[in-house]
């Protein structure tokens, strides 16, 4: 029941950093590309690879702040369904390169993220 109840509410505290940050990211960008979801979604991605790699391999956390960090706050934080949606109407509105650029940069600079994420906790 603690372990559901940690993913919850962290659950929650990510959907709102997500919101705040999305939002101020695009409202800063100006643009129609969505700048906001790619910055959420790449710094997710960071925190999944540095979080799961310490926590896993250098700290030993406990499974219920694992789940509660990495489904909770992570799950919360990413928007990768908003990544489909966007990339969706990025090509449903006549800009199907624009659609592929967006897929393209969150695939690639997300599994950067991991990396670097990866790397920057195996040198703590």
């Amino acid at each position: 029941m603690l372990q559901a109840l940690l993913i919850g509410v962290l659950g929650f505290v990510g959907t709102l950093a997500r919101y705040g940050l999305q939002g101020l990211v695009q409202r800063a960008s100006g643009g129609t590309f969505p700048y906001g979801t790619l910055t959420v979604n790449v710094l997710g991605s960071f925190a999944v690879g540095f979080l799961a790699t310490w926590m896993l391999e250098r700290a030993g956390a406990s499974p219920l702040w694992r789940s509660a960090l990495l489904i909770g706050f992570c799950g919360g934080f990413t928007t990768f369904s908003a990544l489909a949606y966007e990339t969706f109407e990025l090509a449903r509105a006549g800009d199907p390169w624009r659609g592929a650029t967006n897929l393209a940069l969150h695939a690639v600079l997300g599994l950067a993220a991991v990396w670097g994420g990866h790397v920057a906790a195996m040198r703590i």
